[in-house]
């Protein structure tokens, strides 16, 4: 298990100084891939001399780049060419994993593709991601789809919605705190049916009903994260534990010195919460 620190929290500073409060928080591997300051950190079309800018930084700062959020809408106007162009900035940055998330349909777990009252827009969606899932087996990479509500809401809309797609490189990112928010599920119980180990998850926390806005330091919520852990440690879980959100009930910007703090909090709760449950090495 590797934590990773997202850039996410600091989205409103520049780009640096989220490398720099991720570092100071005690990660090893960042994620990355999000605006910063309102400037795009990554170009959208392939530029190899921007690609050595950032593994200069990452260099800099001691990190090592885990996750990139590909930050593109696959359903939008060449949105699988433009997740492509993703994953080839991913290969020259060595990063394995490219997260995504799901569309904005709501799809029935029981019902089959082939069945005439699948929404049109969900059987695009998986056309689109079977597209790219074979093209990240071409560069032997594979893309992770996280919670987001629609097709990929709960553990069986995201299990069918996998199913569906049918393509290797394509897997769960698990995000409990969405679930939470979202569906009002709890994430416990409902990850339960996802059986075969996954690369990654995002240990997003929540607390409140759904879509009450308070997403506290993880561990700190109303997420199990121990239980969590230990169904990922029986599915031999070896991947991924991504810190995304830690802004817990607050709207405007939040000091930068407050958000290393809190960076630094999430992986102590998390490292502590995996041990609990039974895993010995949190890197």
């Amino acid at each position: 298990m590797r934590l990773v620190g997202l850039t996410l929290p600091y989205s409103r500073y520049p780009f640096e100084r989220a490398l720099e409060g991720i570092a100071r928080a005690g990660y090893k591997y960042v994620g990355f891939g999000y605006n910063h300051a309102g400037n795009p950190v990554l170009p959208m079309e392939y530029c190899e001399q921007r690609l050595d800018e950032l593994a200069k930084l990452f260099e800099a700062h001691g990190l090592t780049p885990g996750l990139l959020w590909a930050g593109i809408k696959v359903m939008g106007d060449s949105g699988v060419e433009q997740m492509k162009g993703r994953l080839d900035m991913a290969r020259y940055l060595g990063i394995k994993v490219v997260t995504s998330s799901g569309y904005d349909v709501e799809i029935s777990p029981d019902v089959p593709l082939s069945d005439p009252s699948t929404p049109p827009e969900h059987r695009e969606y998986v056309r689109r991601m079977q597209l790219v899932g074979d093209y990240a087996a071409e560069l032997g990479l594979t893309v992770i789809i996280k919670p987001h509500g629609g097709n990929t809401g709960t553990a069986a809309k995201l299990l069918k919605t996998l199913q569906d797609i049918d393509r290797p490189t394509v897997k769960a990112y698990y995000d409990p705190g969405n679930v939470h928010f979202y569906e009002g599920l709890d994430p416990a119980e409902d990850i339960r049916l996802l059986k075969d180990p996954m690369p990654a998850l995002c240990a997003k926390d929540h607390r409140g009903g759904v879509r009450e806005m308070d997403f506290p330091v993880p561990g700190e919520g109303d997420v199990d994260f121990k239980a969590i852990f230990s169904h990922l440690l029986d599915t031999g879980f070896d991947g991924w534990v991504s810190v995304e959100r830690v802004d817990v009930t607050d709207r405007g910007p939040i000091d930068p010195e407050v958000l290393d703090e809190r960076m630094g909090r999430a992986r102590k709760n998390l490292s502590e919460l995996a041990k609990a449950a039974g895993f010995s090495v949190i890197e």
